[in-house]
């Protein structure tokens, strides 16, 4: 180190002593030698990292101590399992997954027309069932005139006995066909 060559000049008055200044008086050490503690350039990015763990704990108790964690814990609740009878596109959602209900609130909406649209032809089913029913009567009365006429003339032996079972057959086809159409109307109805 290169030392001042100045003259001190001195000053009349009263002494006033004061302790050593900082850094005077003192023998500069070497960087290395300074504790980590007492370096600036550690302490900022130090205090940097304790405010950020403290700002993180706080996070962290904030949101997380409400909760509780358990190993293959089972929770109480009344759960239940919610289906249709039918096919649909839902157009609307009254509730979400987890929300409480009461008895009567409408779950979801579904989209009708392919509803409305089976209920137009069930109606139509049911119409054709119930126009078809007379039909058979009718069909039925005439071949129960022919098989009585067929039956008194096959016993006069004026037909044949082919001409007899012909007319008896199709009496019972038109007894089949008029159960048949009764059942129709049935059907449609249950539909």
């Amino acid at each position: 180190m290169e030392s001042n060559n100045r003259p001190i000049e001195v000053l009349e008055g009263p002494v006033i002593e004061r302790g050593p200044l900082p850094g005077i008086g003192k023998k500069d050490e070497d960087i290395e030698d300074v504790p980590l503690f007492k370096r600036e350039e550690a302490i900022i990015p130090a205090l940097l990292v304790m405010v950020a763990a403290a700002a993180g704990g706080y996070y962290n108790y904030m949101n997380m101590h409400n909760f509780v964690s358990t190993d293959d814990a089972c929770v109480d609740s009344n759960n239940a399992a919610v289906s249709t009878k039918t096919l649909g596109r839902i157009i609307y959602r009254g509730t979400d997954e987890g929300d409480t209900v009461k008895t009567g609130k409408v779950l979801v909406g579904l989209d009708d027309r392919d509803l409305s649209a089976e209920e137009v032809s069930a109606q139509s089913t049911l119409g054709l069932a119930k126009q078809s029913v007379p039909l058979a009567q009718v069909n039925l009365r005439r071949t129960q005139d022919d098989f009585n006429r067929a039956q008194v003339q096959y016993t006069a032996q004026i037909i044949t006995k082919e001409a007899y079972q012909h007319a008896q057959q199709t009496l019972h086809a038109a007894k089949a066909q008029l159960s048949i159409s009764e059942s129709n109307i049935q059907t449609a109805q249950a539909q």
